[in-house]
């Protein structure tokens, strides 16, 4: 039997339509949100229950609709925010496509309360699966309520794919909060089965809003989202000719395991944008531990004509017309902030400079020098001490940015070194890892590996000569892999020896290495070629990811190349160490995301003996 081609009905179109846009309560509760926003809403109230299974209302405050235009409202393809096809390429409503309410209505008992300012009585329509039950008018107040009931009650197939009505219900929460961030001068207020969870006054003027101003985003992210962490979150804003960047974002620190904490928004419509999202993580890139993610209240805002926003059915994804310089606009933005060192500012310290060198004191040992006595302290931890008192002088404290960073990061002149080295006096090494100092009120704690790790990469990104030369081995080294690492290695060859790895492709043996960086400290080369083997692999050339590899390549040359933990240090190694920082305007992480030193005042310190 030959299968015929004929026109579907309306009310499978509908069905088919509501596929696309409508997967859940969530779903509706964006459109009918974004719906109220495009009609000027000043406050908005919304009623879930079941988390939006059995009945979904928002009611708002705006221009409502003409009384006869009502029956169009759920009519596919109409809608009030589009005339012609140029205005796809100039989206600046929140919704446009004319199908939200025709394909909700046609899945749900629905019905809409509507009245303009104009106009002496409201008008009520009611419609079950799409089919007009009623059409009367009646009084009502400025603005449009719209109740779904039932949702998926025509469809049991979509029906049985939703979740539980906590789970829909956090959805719907997820994107309330989305809503509120990006519109900080409309009032929400949200019940669920029958209770009032919140409600959220507007925190400035619609103007006011536009700009989002610092004291604004601080004020409406702390409302919404309650981030213990918030108060430390730094504000960003950095702008060219592609767009404006603003946001609040976390210092590192404070990040997460998981991408939820990214607020992220293109022209106030909330997105999950890969352009968008990688651009920020391109501004964090040494300043996260792998598998972590920070969290970001950030709003880009450019010509609507410059972006899509009409490539998905939600509108989640978009595409840019100038996608690298947008990443480029964030990363340089979020890179510059960090670089500025707020996030990393040391406790507060009272101290009075020496008038001279020769009015400073000597080194005065914080701890006391047997350890072995103290009760609090074990004999192994005792023997993990090793004490060279040593003065630290006539290290600048300053340094600029290297030429290539300066650009990229679009900061010029670099903020100051928060460590003072001239204050500090080296008391000694720790479990032969840590590194302690002192001053007259601090005590200050480094990461040894982390430290010279951090010096390594900085100095790389400024002389790539370091990195790109190679130190000839004057034995080959033989490494074995399997066919699958040879395959790699033989595949990334040039690319490998750009960084100063150079080898021969063995044939069903492995590879034979035969020049490494100058600056690798030790006969390492196994974990080095394998560390590097394992970026190459997750950052493929053909993924476009040259940036990302490119740190990570050079943070993984860094980590084998410095000292180690475990490591004993003298205290000329210890010295050598901080004037090798000399010139790193940057020490707060090492490459990988993990701290490099810590505080403690002396405060804190008291604390500890009830001395406060």
């Amino acid at each position: 039997m030959r299968d015929r081609i004929v026109l579907l009905d309306d009310p499978v179109i509908d069905k088919i339509a509501a596929g696309e846009v409508i997967e859940r309560p969530s779903s509706v509760l964006k459109e009918l949100l974004e719906n109220a926003i495009d009609a000027g809403a000043a406050s908005l109230r919304i009623e879930l229950e079941e988390g939006g299974r059995k009945k979904i209302l928002v009611s708002d405050d705006g221009r409502g609709i003409c009384a006869e235009d009502v029956p169009l409202a759920v009519r596919r393809h109409a809608t009030s925010k589009l005339r012609t096809s140029e205005d796809l390429f100039r989206i600046s409503s929140m919704g446009f496509r004319g199908e939200a309410l025709a394909s909700i209505a046609s899945v749900s008992q629905f019905s809409l309360l509507t009245r303009e300012a104009s106009a002496p009585e409201g008008m009520k329509l009611e419609t079950v699966g799409n089919e007009t039950i009623s059409l009367y008018s009646r009084p009502a107040p400025v603005g449009t309520t719209i109740q779904i009931q039932d949702l998926f009650f025509n469809v049991p197939v979509r029906e049985k794919f939703l979740k539980s009505g906590q789970v829909e219900y956090a959805s719907c929460v997820e994107l309330i909060q989305a809503q509120a961030l990006s519109r900080p001068h409309i009032s929400f207020i949200l019940s669920h089965n029958g209770k009032e969870k919140w409600a959220w006054p507007g925190v400035c003027t619609q103007e006011e809003a536009a700009s989002m101003s610092e004291a604004v985003l601080r004020k409406r992210v702390q409302q919404v989202l309650a981030v213990a962490e918030a108060d430390s979150f730094l504000y960003v804003q950095e702008e060219n000719q592609y767009g404006c960047f603003t946001g609040l974002i976390s210092p590192p620190g404070v990040e997460k395991a998981t991408q939820k904490n990214m607020w992220t928004f293109v022209n106030s419509r909330w997105v999950k944008d890969k352009t968008i999202r990688y651009g920020i993580l391109r501004g964090y890139h040494s300043h996260l531990l792998k598998g972590q993610y920070p969290q970001v209240v950030g709003f880009f805002t450019c010509e609507p004509s410059l972006v899509d926003v009409n490539v998905h059915p939600t509108k989640a994804e978009l595409r840019f017309q100038y996608a690298a310089e947008v990443q480029s606009l964030l990363s340089q933005g979020i890179r510059g902030k960090l670089r500025g060192a707020e996030w990393a500012e040391a406790p507060q310290a009272v101290y009075v400079a020496p008038t001279s060198m020769s009015s400073v004191s000597q080194p005065v040992r914080t701890f006391p020098s047997d350890f072995s006595r103290s009760s609090s302290v074990s004999e192994k931890e005792a023997r993990s001490f090793t004490f060279a008192p040593l003065r630290m002088g006539g290290i600048s404290t300053t340094a600029s940015l290297p030429k290539m960073l300066q650009s990229s990061a679009g900061i010029s002149p670099a903020a100051p070194s928060i460590l003072d080295w001239d204050r500090f006096l080296f008391q000694g090494s720790w479990f032969d890892c840590y590194l302690v100092f002192s001053d007259e009120s601090r005590i200050l704690v480094i990461d040894q590996h982390a430290f010279h790790e951090r010096i390594l990469y900085e100095k790389y990104l400024q002389d790539p000569v370091l990195y790109s030369r190679y130190q000839p081995l004057l034995i080959p080294h033989l490494m074995a892999c399997s066919a699958e690492e040879v395959a790699l290695f033989a595949e990334n060859q040039a690319q490998l020896a750009s960084y100063g790895c150079t080898y021969k492709v063995l044939e069903g043996k492995g590879i034979e290495v035969t020049g490494v960086p100058p600056l690798l400290r030790r006969q390492q080369f196994d974990g080095l070629f394998t560390s590097l083997l394992q970026e190459v692999r997750s950052h493929p050339p053909t993924a476009g990811m040259p940036a990302t590899l490119h740190h990570q390549v050079l943070a993984t040359l860094a980590c084998h190349s410095a000292v180690r933990a475990g490591e004993k240090l003298g205290a000329e190694e210890v010295q050598r160490l901080q004037k090798e920082a000399h010139g790193v305007d940057f020490l707060h992480n090492c490459p990988h995301g993990r701290r490099v030193f810590k505080w403690l005042n002396r405060s804190e310190v008291e604390g500890w003996f009830d001395r406060t």
